[in-house]
């Protein structure tokens, strides 16, 4: 039976055959692989208020809804998708695009972070189809990854998450607790999990000290097995003086 690790990627709940595809396309065929893609940078989710945020310009706000999502069909082909909030001295009017899923993921009164381009006024201030998380689970950052055409950061994000559901707290680690304690290293499951999901700048700087050294240690030995196989050859002997055809 295959190691968590070792398991294809469509076996990841809400992964399947056909977004298994796409990443497989990034080179992340099994689950082992989708823990070990690391992002590419992070989005520090500080909300700023309304009154301040700059408009035309990509910010994180954190308002609470007003009003239920409501739905308005404007031609074929495109639904909008609206809810009212506010930070408590300025409204904003939120719109999602053809997104009917997002039906149950607001409730009034709830408490939320929403990052996007804020446009509108200065007395009435909108948000085209933003990133959005409760409040009160939002991380101080959120990872970035590579993504490909149908593929978003998003959705590898929950890819992550639920492996990381399925993983156990105690998992064989490749260095040695004594090589740990002597470079002062956390272990395998928090560097993956802080590389990911950082908790705090410290946590993740932790996380990539840890896998850095890691990555190093295995060139360094790779390049040392070659070196002493390359020792353990046996030369081939000339019988001739064949220097004539190179000069």
């Amino acid at each position: 039976m295959p190691s968590l690790f070792e398991k294809k990627i469509q076996e990841l709940k809400g992964v399947g055959i056909r977004r298994a595809r796409l990443f497989n396309r990034l080179g992340v065929p099994t689950v082992g692989a989708l823990l070990r893609f690391y992002p590419r940078a992070y989005e520090a989710w500080d909300p700023v208020p309304l009154s301040s945020a700059p408009l035309n310009e990509v910010c994180t706000v954190r308002a609470t809804v007003l009003s239920p999502l409501s739905e308005q069909r404007i031609r074929r082909g495109m639904t909008l998708y609206r809810l009212r909030a506010t930070d408590g001295e300025l409204d904003l009017q939120i719109t999602f695009f053809n997104n009917p899923y997002l039906k149950n993921s607001f409730r009034v009164g709830g408490e939320y972070l929403f990052r996007g381009k804020l446009t509108g006024t200065l007395l009435r201030r909108e948000m085209g189809a933003p990133d959005f998380l409760p409040a009160e689970s939002a991380p101080p950052l959120r990872p970035v990854y590579r993504q490909t055409e149908g593929l978003t950061s998003r959705m590898i994000a929950r890819a992550v998450r639920s492996a990381f559901d399925l993983l156990p707290q105690q998992i064989r680690d490749p260095l040695p607790d004594s090589m740990r304690e002597r470079f002062s290293l956390r272990g395998l499951r928090f560097a993956l999990e802080a590389i990911h999901f950082p908790p705090s700048p410290d946590a993740l700087e932790q996380a990539r000290r840890r896998l850095a050294f890691e990555e190093l240690l295995v060139l360094q030995l790779g390049l040392l097995r070659m070196k002493n196989r390359n020792r353990g050859e046996t030369a081939l002997r000339l019988t001739g003086d064949y220097s004539g055809d190179f000069f």
